[in-house]
């Protein structure tokens, strides 16, 4: 785990007797909580009379109680660089692979703080740092999401006008969206439609294509065929988590890098190969104007391959 960078001081002097250090903590700061503080009390960011307690510890009146606000290094990286476009209204990223969007948990909802304080980097976070007005605007302006280890175009809400834009947009499914993807095999047609629903098996983690899972559909094209490989552009109908790369697994060709859905007559991916998935392109209507745009990710090289045939 990281270690934070800097550790900001706060003292409170307990106000009243009896209830848990984590219980107190989450009714005393609106927004944060009793996860969050118990994450904060086991990574030692909170004392009671200048000692670790554990959460169950039960306070009394008086006591005073230092909380030590965490802020990682990783708050450091520049968001600028990765901006595609920007107005009023919007702005466009290329997200880079390995980054989160946002943290688990809802904390960082009620207190946009908490995603700065997270020790993994995260889009949320970075955006509070450098777009400090997005505090006012629901989700941090996040109007969608990409995994971790997709890399490519997001698009971030500027006003609370473009936020709900933006979402009713999403919801009625009027965003077009375009991914490149690399697969492991030889796809055969040239284009085709995935029609198939997704869900999860009992106690299962992984999404699956199952009969009883929730309508997911993706349209493809091949683009080139390279050997082991095929690079691909994928057109998502609906948006289910995982959903492309699901799919892709479910007609034999499961994305390259992909350590979670991969099949074993595939080579296991390298620890440096992320996963081959970029969210390409992406046209909506502008929530101020109302005119199409489009914006596009430029396609990392590490996606080109060698045509054969």
């Amino acid at each position: 785990m990281p270690s934070p960078k800097t550790r900001k001081a706060q003292e409170i002097i307990a106000a009243e007797s009896g209830e848990r250090l984590d219980a107190y903590l989450a009714g005393r700061f609106e927004g944060y909580s009793r996860n969050f503080w118990k994450k904060m009390i086991e990574n030692g960011n909170v004392e009671v009379l200048g000692q670790s307690q554990p959460a169950d510890f039960h306070i009394a009146q008086d006591m005073k109680i230092t909380i030590r606000w965490p802020e990682f290094s990783w708050s450091d990286e520049d968001l600028r660089r990765w901006i595609l476009h920007e107005d009023g209204q919007i702005l466009v990223l290329n997200k880079p692979a390995g980054l989160i969007v946002h943290p688990l948990g809802e904390s960082w909802l009620r207190s946009p703080r908490a995603a700065l304080m997270e020790p993994e980097p995260n889009l949320a976070g970075l955006l509070l740092k450098w777009r400090p007005a997005l505090a006012a605007v629901e989700r941090l302006g996040l109007a969608h999401r990409l995994d971790k280890e997709t890399s490519g175009v997001m698009v971030v809400s500027l006003s609370r006008k473009a936020q709900a834009s933006l979402k009713a947009q999403f919801e009625s499914r009027k965003i077009q969206k375009i991914y490149r993807a690399v697969v492991w095999g030889e796809v055969k047609r040239d284009s085709g439609v995935i029609d198939a629903p997704i869900g999860r098996e009992a106690h299962g983690r992984l999404l699956r294509v199952i009969a009883m899972g929730r309508q997911a559909i993706t349209e493809y094209k091949v683009l080139k065929r390279g050997g082991p490989t095929t690079a691909m552009e994928i057109y998502p109908q609906t948006g289910r988590t995982n959903q492309i790369r699901v799919h892709l697994t479910s007609i034999g060709h499961p994305v390259v890098g992909d350590r979670e859905y991969s099949l074993g007559e595939f080579p296991e991916p390298a620890k440096s190969q992320r996963l081959l998935l970029h969210a390409w392109k992406i046209e909506f209507a502008h929530p101020q104007s109302g005119k199409t745009v489009k914006f596009c990710a430029p396609l990392p090289k590490d996606f080109e391959i060698e045509k054969t045939g």
